[in-house]
């Protein structure tokens, strides 16, 4: 399969706090760390997560990866790394999506909340994985007992919802602390994997949020592929982006997408 990623600063954002990255040594994979905009330094956070994320596909050998040993090795990596830096540990505060090839499935890890849409036989599927009162739960509550506790007290929900081309919906609820991991065939022609910034397309009249788009309904024109060489991903979404501004559509947080798409996947 083919990868390429993609990243834009939100509207409403002066630093940008998403970072991706990809590669295909040992096996393809696309890792995502989207940091909170209420914590400090998580533009630097989500880097460092992102990039244990990487040296862990890299050196780790066991596959399929277990979810809580990746989870617990990168986040304590990362507490190092930050306390070196000087810096906070608040500024992990950031979620973690890891998406990778491996026996013709593409396994993806979400620690956190994010979004996954599929283009195959079945048509076009879009799972969003996100958490009650916008609080996803993230790695770095793992390092301090306390912080777990004054989360835990928020009674916070994790919901998978899955949204089928027919526009069937269904829920899914599970503790916000739960492995999430989906497993999708490589015979699905586009696979896409996105930060939440996804939700966050919009339409403004005079500072007045018009009309808040359906990830669904937003992502059909990025997988609209001509072609899927080289930076296809790149290609097209800086394309609809610039057609989307001017249609006055922009997303105001930041927005990091990654593709696995079939050598003979998108309109070719």
């Amino acid at each position: 399969m083919n990868i390429d990623t993609f990243l834009e600063i939100g509207s409403s954002h002066k630093v940008c706090e998403d970072c991706i990255i990809s590669d295909t040594n040992p096996i393809p994979f696309i890792i995502i760390s989207d940091g909170c905009s209420t914590s400090k330094n998580t533009d630097i956070g989500s880097r460092i997560i992102a990039h244990l994320a990487k040296q862990y596909m890299k050196f780790k050998t066991e596959l399929p990866i277990d979810y809580n040993k990746m989870g617990l090795w990168v986040i304590h990596n990362a507490e190092l790394v930050s306390r070196q830096l000087g810096l906070n540990p608040s500024c992990l505060n950031a979620t973690l999506i890891v998406a990778y090839e491996y026996e013709n499935l593409i396994y993806t890890h979400f620690y956190g909340d994010g979004c996954l849409i599929t283009q195959g036989d079945r048509g076009l599927i879009t799972q969003i994985v996100e958490y009650t009162k916008n609080a996803p739960y993230y790695l770095a509550y793992q390092l301090d007992a306390k912080d777990h506790k004054e989360y835990d007290k928020l009674n916070i929900d994790k919901t998978i919802t899955t949204t089928y081309n027919d526009g069937t919906i269904s829920q899914i609820e599970r503790a916000y602390d739960s492995e999430t991991t989906i497993g999708i065939t490589t015979q699905t022609d586009i696979i896409l994997i996105a930060s939440d910034g996804l939700q966050s397309f919009i339409t403004k009249k005079n500072g007045t949020i018009t009309n808040l788009f359906e990830p669904r309904d937003i992502v059909m024109p990025f997988i609209d592929f001509k072609t899927t060489k080289g930076e296809y991903l790149k290609r097209r979404m800086a394309k609809q982006m610039k057609s989307y501004a001017k249609d006055n559509i922009h997303h105001f947080d930041d927005l990091s997408v990654g593709a696995f798409i079939k050598e003979n996947g998108g309109n070719v």
